[in-house]
């Protein structure tokens, strides 16, 4: 059962404006998981990592180093630059997710896809 979440999450998180559960489950049966419709919501009923907005499923994105991975990746490729200031893309976050300056470093570290370079800058690793 959480590799099924797991699966769902990481599909989810392809895609931004999110996905309804027919989109799932056709995604699931491509992977030839077998359950049903009722089983899939089930389980993303009772997920904290999932939610459902006007039909649709999206991934919560409500830790500090998630919304920093997001926010470094929408940056990055909207502006198609591989090393940019960390400030440009934090703008778009929320406050509250935006993590303190001590909370960086070791955020930083748990990313193999950026790197914290001197001056703030940050540098997308291929």
């Amino acid at each position: 059962m959480a590799r099924l979440e797991e699966d769902i999450i990481h599909y989810l998180a392809e895609r931004p404006a999110g996905a309804t559960l027919s989109e799932i489950e056709d995604m699931l049966r491509g992977r030839n998981v077998v359950t049903n419709a009722g089983n899939i919501e089930a389980i993303m009923l009772l997920s904290d990592k999932l939610y459902e907005q006007n039909g649709r499923w999206q991934k919560r994105v409500n830790s500090k180093a998630e919304a920093l991975r997001e926010a470094l990746a929408t940056y990055s490729a909207s502006t198609n630059r591989p090393v940019f200031r960390l400030e440009s893309a934090l703008a778009e976050m929320p406050i509250d997710l935006r993590p303190t300056v001590d909370e960086l470093p070791s955020i930083m570290t748990q990313f193999n896809d950026f790197e914290l370079m001197k001056n703030n800058m940050v540098r997308r690793k291929r």
